[in-house]
């Protein structure tokens, strides 16, 4: 997968849920399409977004500092997901980064007002997550509205995984197969990778 380029797909809020995931990792598929990060309807697009991800979080995290503080920044994430009604508004979005170990789930949300945008979303979540070459890491109410429907990795992958992507660093905790880092204005969290990542031979041969 090219990680130099944008790519979005729309999906119907209706129909999140029975669609086949498949494409996701395949660049050239059509339900994607190139993104012009300069141009005026992407533009749109994420201050949309942006103006989703500011509601929810804000509401979730009333304290902190936000991760993301412009749209712009939001183009560090180089597949987006969006998840929209008939007219076309966007109710929700799922955003994803091309990685050595497939598609990493990163960012979500969607509109506080609309209960069928937040189902797709988790129903997206949790299909992405059974799919090969995709993984994620959760916590709080997320992890637990999708823990018993998807893949766990064990904390000695998930570490290694985190360790090769540059991130901070992370520490095994009591509670079985999460760990600790830091974030960037949130401080110390408490994360558990869920998915199917691509792992190398290297990493398989850890015993848990």
């Amino acid at each position: 997968m090219d990680e130099s380029v944008i790519l979005r797909a729309n999906i119907l809020i209706d129909e999140s849920s029975s669609n086949d995931l498949s494409w996701l990792n395949e660049d050239n598929s059509e339900n994607y399409f190139k993104v012009d990060i300069l141009g005026e309807d992407f533009s749109k697009v994420a201050n949309d977004v942006f103006n989703i991800y500011k509601n929810v979080y804000t509401l979730l995290f009333p304290k902190l500092k936000l991760l993301f503080e412009t749209p712009e920044a939001l183009y560090d994430y180089n597949r987006w997901i969006l998840f929209t009604n008939s007219d076309g508004k966007i109710n929700g979005f799922c955003l994803l980064s091309v990685t050595d170990f497939g598609l990493k789930s990163c960012l979500l949300g969607a509109d506080r007002d609309c209960n069928a945008s937040k189902s797709s979303v988790v129903s997206f979540k949790k299909a992405m997550l059974n799919d090969s070459n995709s993984f994620g890491e959760v916590s709080g109410r997320l992890k637990k509205a999708i823990i018993n429907d998807v893949p766990i990795v064990k904390v000695e992958h998930a570490i290694m995984l985190l360790e090769s992507l540059g991130k901070s660093r992370a520490v095994p905790t009591t509670n079985e197969n999460h760990y600790e880092r830091e974030l960037r204005n949130v401080g110390k969290v408490e994360k558990l990778m869920v998915g199917k990542p691509s792992l190398p031979e290297s990493f398989l041969s850890i015993s848990a």
